[in-house]
């Protein structure tokens, strides 16, 4: 089958897809009599379809842009029918110019989409019977949705829907597909134009799909999806990019309101603070004087990176605070992350949810998981590492909204409040490629037993990705079994001065029947993937993002789909 063949037909597919996102959403536009949480969730929706045409845009180019040629029939495994384009002019898009393995992937899970995106049209159609217009019809995009609405119809579509356990299921199921997709077209981009030589010449064509998409106009699409944000990192990480904006450095002037302002919260490591009626996180990070009580040049443009790349992140994927300064005081470096008017400013961590709240559903367990993973892997993507992966380091905010009083409640059964997640604990994180202006060396048990065994005392070993999975793998443990890693000890490993044990007592928590009969056989063997990912492979080699992706995060999202 020749390449253009391969677009046509997964074109056909993409066009069905949008043709059933359309049609469900349809039967959901007067959600008012059935609550707000019916609206949210027929919103959430709404927003999920608009990315997909965003991807699909992107994947083909505006479809006013492709030529229309007589269609052929091409029946799949499935049981409807896609039209095939075989026009001679292909869509200008990024498909074209993917390798053919990806061009597969991208056909089989737009097909995977499509099917699920059927079933949730079936659902309708079995319930109601005959009435409904038949699937052929609905992707005929010849014909208008409009002349089959009938104020019956729609009544009972609508009541069909009306039940919010599916509805949320049908939302789940758009998300998942979106997300594996989105990931597929942001690895290639990045790939591509880290991998791609630097042009020299003004005049010379377009090298990278980057450079390619800026061609046909199509970036406001990627930036949309924040694809032009993740590029921007992936060259910060690789130091291909400017060096930090000194507007991001804290004047002396203002550093005084920031070491007198009111204290909310206050730990170890951060603080919530009040400047100028503004609620703020703060974060610390140790460096060590030079006589003058001063950092090092290379220190200094450490943290600059690292709050260049903190202020760059704008997508809701990285699931982490926006920073807007630094500065530094008395040995200690300080990054400000403003608390965004959207939330709440009191917050709370996983480690007190896990040691005070009663055991969430197996569905926000799920959830939970999903969304920690898809936030690390959105970070080594762009080829940083965050190397403080902990539960005391992930943070929830409840939404400021009129039926948010500001204060954390303990979760109880809204997987919305599991999915709102944020990282912290950046004081540590840097570019894969950079190196660390101090070896991480701590005695606190209660940190190093996220640690990999490589990284305790004086570490010998580079920091990497597969060091992150690890810490992860604690986490997905402690979601798994609901307990704080401390627990798996009878001692609390107080007494424990090696690694490895640690991790042997971890992986044997991870395999007893109680991981197993509480999440399933495939959780706990992410976990124990994570877990034990050094030793099945070469220690030389990290984990490539693209392995993750495929073992861990799509695991993940084909258990939250069918939830």
């Amino acid at each position: 089958m020749s390449g253009l063949e391969w677009v046509g037909i997964a074109l056909s597919l993409a066009k069905t897809v949008d043709s059933l996102a359309e049609f469900l959403i349809t039967g959901y536009s007067d959600t008012s009599k059935f609550g707000p949480d019916l609206e949210k969730v027929r919103l959430a929706l709404s927003i999920e379809a608009s990315n997909f045409r965003s991807l699909k845009t992107v994947l083909f180019g505006r479809q006013d842009e492709v030529p229309v040629a007589p269609p052929r029939t091409v029946r799949f495994s499935f049981h409807a029918r896609v039209q095939q384009s075989t026009s001679s002019s292909p869509p200008i898009g990024l498909f074209r110019d993917l390798d053919p393995q990806t061009q597969l992937d991208v056909i089989n899970v737009l097909r995977q989409f499509r099917e699920s995106l059927e079933a949730q049209y079936q659902l309708v159609r079995g319930r109601y019977g005959s009435s409904q217009p038949n699937l052929r019809d609905v992707v005929d995009s010849s014909v208008s949705f409009g002349s089959y609405h009938t104020a019956s119809l729609l009544r009972r579509v609508r009541w069909g829907f009306a039940e919010k356990a599916k509805v949320e299921k049908a939302l789940r199921e758009l998300q998942c597909w979106n997300e594996r997709l989105h990931r597929m077209v942001q690895i290639k981009l990045i790939q591509n134009e880290i991998d791609s030589p630097a042009k020299t010449e003004i005049a010379s064509p377009p090298s990278t799909l980057f450079q390619k998409m800026q061609s046909t106009g199509l970036t406001g699409d990627m930036d949309s999806l924040g694809l032009i944000d993740d590029i921007q990192l992936a060259k910060i990480s690789t130091g291909s990019s400017a060096l930090p904006s000194p507007s991001l450095r804290l004047g002396q002037d203002m550093i005084e309101r920031y070491e007198q302002a009111d204290v909310l919260v206050r730990s170890a490591s951060r603080r919530l603070v009040v400047v100028d009626g503004q609620h703020v996180l703060l974060e610390y990070k140790d460096y060590d004087e030079d006589q003058e009580g001063s950092p090092s040049e290379a220190a200094q443009n450490r943290i600059g990176n690292l709050a260049t790349m903190l202020q760059k992140i704008k997508s809701s994927r990285y699931h982490a605070l926006q920073c807007d300064k630094y500065y530094w005081r008395k040995g200690q470096f300080v990054l400000s992350f403003p608390i965004p008017a959207t939330l709440a400013p009191g917050y709370t961590t996983l480690i007190s949810i896990l040691q005070q709240s009663r055991v969430p559903s197996l569905e926000d367990r799920f959830i939970l998981a999903r969304t920690l993973c898809a936030a690390v892997a959105q970070l080594h993507t762009v080829g940083w590492i965050h190397k403080s992966i902990r539960s005391d380091n992930i943070l929830f905010f409840t939404p400021n909204d009129s039926s948010s009083s500001g204060n954390i409640q303990t979760p109880s059964s809204s997987s919305a409040f599991f999915e709102q997640l944020y990282l912290s604990g950046w004081e540590y994180s840097r570019p894969e490629t950079g190196f660390s202006s101090k070896p991480i060396f701590s005695n606190e048990i209660a940190e190093n037993v996220y640690r990999h065994p490589e990284q305790w005392g004086l570490p010998t070993v580079r920091f990497g990705r597969v060091h992150d999975i690890y810490s992860l793998g604690v986490v997905l443990l402690e979601i798994g079994r609901w307990k704080p890693a401390l627990g798996f000890h009878h001692g609390k490993f107080r007494n424990v001065e090696s690694g490895s044990l640690v991790r042997n007592r971890l992986v044997e928590s991870a395999t007893d029947q109680k991981m197993l009969s509480s999440m399933g056989t495939r959780y706990q063997s992410i976990v124990l993937k994570c877990l034990q990912w050094s030793s099945l492979q070469d220690v030389s080699e990290d984990v490539e993002t693209l392995d993750f992706q495929t073992e861990v995060l799509d695991t993940l999202d084909e258990i939250v789909s069918h939830l």
